[in-house]
């Protein structure tokens, strides 16, 4: 999704590999690691750049949830 501002500047919902691992509070090496690993969120490789989906993120969040089991 692209959302254009005022400004005219567009807004992608995609974040460079930097701000992903800042957005999962990981460092951008571990985030680099994970990738080569065939792990964590899908990316995509644009121009020699990696990118992240912010919704692929939150995703990635969402299946990393733990859940705890009341009384065990």
């Amino acid at each position: 999704m692209t959302t254009r501002h005022s400004s005219g500047a567009v807004q992608l919902d995609r974040l460079p590999a930097r701000e992903a691992a800042e957005y999962l509070g990981l460092t951008t090496k571990s985030l680099a690691n994970q990738r080569s690993a065939g792990k964590g969120p899908a990316w995509y490789k644009i121009g020699g750049r990696v990118w992240y989906d912010l919704r692929d993120l939150d995703m990635y969040v969402a299946r990393c949830k733990a859940e705890t089991l009341v009384g065990a």
